[in-house]
């Protein structure tokens, strides 16, 4: 059986482990990021996967691909600006405290 012309691509032995890793140890180090990271691949996924189905499978209402880029733009924007604004709060609440 022949190797992919692309195998030589990914050197990094283990890279695909990274985000098991991640899963594991962001409990640990309490790392609010990786849920943020997290929430914001979930929404792209959910509204991605919803133009696929409404585009190809005629299942759901039919956003159109800008309006879906849009959405995942914006939703994601809101979860990590709101993740910033709540780390300086929490940050100014725990200075005064």
């Amino acid at each position: 059986m022949g190797q992919s012309p692309l195998s030589g691509q990914f050197s990094c032995p283990g890279w695909h482990f990274w985000p098991v890793g991640a899963w594991i140890i962001s409990p640990k180090h309490k790392d609010r990021w990786f849920r943020r990271i997290i929430a914001v691949e979930g929404v792209f996924l959910l509204l991605f996967t919803e133009w696929y189905f409404s585009r190809y499978l005629l299942i759901g209402p039919n956003l159109g691909f800008t309006v879906t880029v849009a959405l995942i733009a914006g939703i994601s924007l809101l979860i990590l600006v709101g993740g910033v604004v709540r780390d300086r709060l929490e940050h100014k609440r725990a200075l005064t405290d």
